[in-house]
């Protein structure tokens, strides 16, 4: 039945392979003792993956899918942040996704967007995942977005944080040359 495709895993079937090789080189950022905010998404899903079998990493997540997918990673301790539940998307969001997220600090946030544009942004499609992810954004130390190229140039409804207040953007193709200078101008990876 189509109607019992969550708008989750339609998402997930879009630039699959881009996602999986985004996810791997995200993977690659993260080393052993270090503390991460991983965001829900399915991008973001392909750098939970590509992190099984890692050791002494702990995850902090609003994601049910990648909490579900790492539960059994005895390398990895895992937190899931609670909150409200989105089934739609697999999130966790709402008030006590803020007070749990607000309560720690990471060495790494690893965010995906739904829009990257040079005048707005990044976007995403929720104000209320706007507001955990900016958390996220905040009490980390390395701010990542995971993106495939079709986010390029598209606003999506809700502002997450301006492009400047990143440090690296992984895609699978090179950005259009306005924001690849932008990016450069403000030593963005």
């Amino acid at each position: 039945n189509p109607n019992d495709v969550t708008n989750f895993e339609v998402n997930a079937n879009q630039q699959t392979a881009a996602k999986v090789a985004i996810g791997r080189q995200a993977a690659q950022l993260i080393k052993s003792g270090q503390f991460i905010a991983l965001a829900a998404g399915t991008t973001t899903t392909q750098v939970g993956l590509a992190l099984s079998g890692r050791r002494d990493i702990s995850i902090m997540t609003n994601a049910l899918n990648i909490a579900q997918s790492l539960s059994r990673e005895t390398g990895i301790r895992l937190t899931c942040a609670g909150g409200e539940v989105h089934g739609d998307y697999y999130t966790l969001t709402g008030p006590v996704t803020e007070r749990t997220l607000n309560t720690h600090y990471y060495d790494m946030a690893v965010i995906g967007v739904s829009g990257i544009s040079l005048t707005e942004g990044f976007t995403v499609t929720s104000p209320t995942n706007a507001a955990v992810l900016n958390i996220m954004l905040r009490n980390a130390r390395k701010r990542v977005i995971v993106a495939d190229h079709t986010k390029f140039r598209l606003v999506s409804y809700a502002f997450l944080t301006q492009l400047s207040q990143v440090d690296i953007i992984i895609t699978d193709r090179p950005p259009p040359s306005s924001i690849r200078q932008h990016l450069h101008d403000k030593d963005i990876q």
